[in-house]
């Protein structure tokens, strides 16, 4: 549900940009299209965390359990370190 409301905040912040931008020029128009699709995913993303558990910058999905890759000793096996 999260990436609909983000889908629909894009699509909704992506149009305004253009119809405001389209009045002016081309060129304005593709800028505050740009920036009307940032502020719509930010908007949607804030206004999904006040009605759920997610928060502005949670882009979904768990975090991860395994080790960071720069970890000594996490890469494959040829990629390894090993200490001297």
């Amino acid at each position: 549900m999260g990436r609909m409301v983000d889908f629909l905040g894009v699509t909704v912040g992506g149009w305004v940009g253009w119809a405001v931008g389209d009045r002016l020029s081309l060129f304005t128009a593709i800028l505050l299209s740009i920036v009307g699709t940032g502020v719509g995913l930010y908007v949607a993303g804030a206004g999904w965390a006040t009605t759920s558990e997610r928060r502005p910058g949670d882009f979904g999905g768990e975090p991860s359990t395994r080790p960071a890759a720069s970890a000594p000793g996490t890469g494959p096996p040829a990629l390894r370190t090993v200490a001297r």
